[in-house]
C-alpha cells in the first residue's frame, strides 16, 4: 500500500514538473520574442530620428515585424498562463507559418548565388524611390546601379551633388561597391534567420506538448477554451 502511494506521488510529481517546466519554457521563449520586438521598434525609431535610414518602407517593415513579435509574444504568454487548448493550437499554427516562412527565406538567402543576387538587387533598385536611391548614392559616394544602366553621372541630376562627381566629374557605379556588403548581409541575415527559426520550432513543440498536459491545479473542466 505504501509502495503504491509512493509511486502515485512520484508520478504526480513528475506530471507537475513536466507541466510547469513546459509552461515556463514557453513563457520564457515569448519573453525573448517580446524583447526582440521592442529592440526592432526602438532600432527603427532611432534610425528614423537620426536619419540613418530615411526610407519609409524599410522603417515600416522593421516596425511591423517588431509589432508582430510583441503581439504574438503577449498572446503566447497569455495562452500559456491560462492553459487554453484552443489558444495553444492557434498559437502553434501561427508559429508554424512563421517557421516555414522564416526557414525558407533563410535558406534562400544562404544558398543564393552571384547571378541570382544580381537579379534580385537590380530588380529592387529599379523599384526603389528616388529618395532612397539618393541616400544610398550619398552614403557610398556612387551613382547609378551598374554599367548596364548607362552613364548615370551625366543622366541623373542628383549625382551632380555627389563628392565623386564634384572632384572627378564621374562616379563609380553602386553595385560593384555594395556587392560584398550585400553578399555579407544576405549570408549574415540568413544565418540569423535560420538560428531564430529554431526558436520558432521550440515554440511549436512546447505549445503542442502543453496542450496535452493536465494542469495540476485546475480540473480539465475548468480549462479556458
Amino acid at each position: 500500500m505504501a509502495y503504491k502511494l509512493a509511486l502515485q506521488h512520484l508520478e504526480a510529481s513528475q506530471a507537475n514538473c513536466n507541466f510547469y517546466c513546459c509552461r515556463r519554457t514557453l513563457i520564457a521563449l515569448n519573453v525573448c520574442y517580446l524583447i526582440i520586438g521592442i529592440i526592432l521598434i526602438s532600432t527603427a525609431a532611432g534610425a528614423s530620428i537620426t536619419k540613418v535610414v530615411t526610407s519609409l518602407p524599410v522603417i515600416g517593415a522593421i516596425t511591423t515585424i517588431g509589432i508582430f513579435l510583441i503581439l504574438i509574444s503577449i498572446f503566447g504568454m497569455g495562452v500559456a498562463i491560462c492553459h487554453s487548448n484552443m489558444g495553444l493550437l492557434f498559437y502553434a499554427l501561427i508559429m508554424i507559418g512563421a517557421f516555414v516562412m522564416q526557414f525558407s527565406v533563410s535558406i534562400a538567402a544562404l544558398s543564393i548565388n552571384q547571378k541570382q543576387e544580381y537579379l534580385v538587387v537590380s530588380s529592387a533598385w529599379d523599384k526603389l524611390p528616388w529618395t532612397t536611391r539618393d541616400d544610398i548614392q550619398q552614403r557610398f559616394d556612387c551613382c547609378g546601379f551598374d554599367s548596364k544602366t548607362g552613364n548615370a553621372s551625366a543622366l541623373t541630376p542628383s549625382c551632380h551633388k555627389l563628392q565623386c562627381y564634384r572632384i572627378k566629374q564621374k562616379c563609380s557605379y553602386c553595385y560593384p561597391i555594395m556587392k560584398d556588403i550585400i553578399t555579407a548581409s544576405l549570408k549574415g541575415g540568413g544565418g540569423v534567420g535560420l538560428f531564430f527559426s529554431f526558436f520558432d520550432f521550440l515554440g511549436i513543440f512546447f505549445a503542442n506538448r502543453l496542450r496535452y498536459l493536465e494542469d495540476p491545479i485546475h480540473a480539465p473542466a475548468n480549462h479556458l477554451y
